[in-house]
């Protein structure tokens, strides 16, 4: 499960990060629906799950941007620490569920 969310959240980010997405016809509308389905993931998915691929991300991030020299690299950086930002100011209201001897 953890794999498969990182895996998702992954590639939702890379797209995010496309600069071929804007110039599409639906381009707006793309980023818009890929900004809310994150959101939507990181709302709804288990906890620790979410935590662990996301820090996970952020130490390695998924090829292409593997390369310290890579251009998009510091922007997928910055959008994963943004997801953990969004999880860490809900965390009030679920630090129960979570289990930080995974984390």
């Amino acid at each position: 499960a953890e794999r498969t969310l990182r895996s998702l959240a992954s590639e939702l980010l890379i797209r995010l990060l496309d600069d071929r997405v804007p110039r599409l016809e639906e381009g707006t509308a793309l980023l818009k629906a890929l900004n809310i389905l994150m959101l939507k993931i990181l709302e709804n998915s288990q906890r620790n799950y979410t935590f662990s691929a996301l820090l996970l991300l952020l130490r390695v991030p998924p090829p292409p941007l593997d390369e310290p020299t890579a251009p998009q690299r510091s922007k997928f950086c910055d959008l994963v620490v943004k997801c953990l930002i969004k999880l860490t100011k809900a965390l009030a209201g679920t630090l129960h569920d979570l289990d930080l001897d995974l984390l």
